[in-house]
């Protein structure tokens, strides 16, 4: 759907169509640091949420103080980003990862035996089920292939992944209440 190379970002045509705040050029160092903090494909991401939108804002902007929440199409540019790229699947494994750290602060903390044991198998099974998500994603993008041998367009891979997050929305929202924005 789209590529990050060397801080320059290739959308496929029909993307632009749907999402025209992406071609919009006044919202080029915007796009950048949306893409650098929640792209799957970021360098940044691997590290927690919080770090990622940080970083990228160094990368982008450098030193200069700036206002992020001010920035042109800011909450257009993440809706369509995170839109087009999400995955169920991706998002729990990043859910976890940061679980991980969680439990990781909060075992330093810990002094307690049952409770540091307790933790401890809290992260052994987050880890593990974190490793077998990841085997499974890497085996997912080698190839999105539908019966008969056609491949999906970007355009139709995006709408099997907003379907997918509706129904993530709504299961999310039946299970606690909460509603997801």
């Amino acid at each position: 759907m789209f590529k990050l190379i060397k801080d320059t970002i290739y959308f496929e045509e029909e993307i632009l169509k749907t999402f025209p705040v992406l071609a919009d050029k006044k919202n080029r160092n915007t796009l950048l640091y949306v893409i650098f903090a929640v792209y799957y494909g970021s360098p940044f991401a691997g590290l927690p949420e919080k770090e990622r939108w940080q970083m990228s804002k160094r990368k982008v902007f450098g030193k200069k103080e700036i206002e992020t929440d001010t920035l042109p199409g800011l909450k257009e540019i993440r809706y369509a980003i995170e839109s087009i790229q999400f995955d169920i699947d991706r998002e729990t494994l990043r859910i976890y990862i940061e679980k991980i750290g969680e439990l990781n602060l909060k075992l330093q903390k810990e002094s307690d035996e049952k409770n540091i044991a307790n933790i401890d198998n809290a992260i052994e099974r987050l880890s593990k089920r974190s490793k077998q998500m990841t085997e499974n994603l890497r085996r997912k993008d080698e190839a999105v292939i539908i019966k008969g041998g056609g491949v999906l367009t970007y355009l139709e891979n995006w709408q099997n992944n907003m379907v997918k997050k509706k129904e993530a929305e709504k299961r999310q929202q039946e299970t606690t209440g909460i509603v997801m924005l």
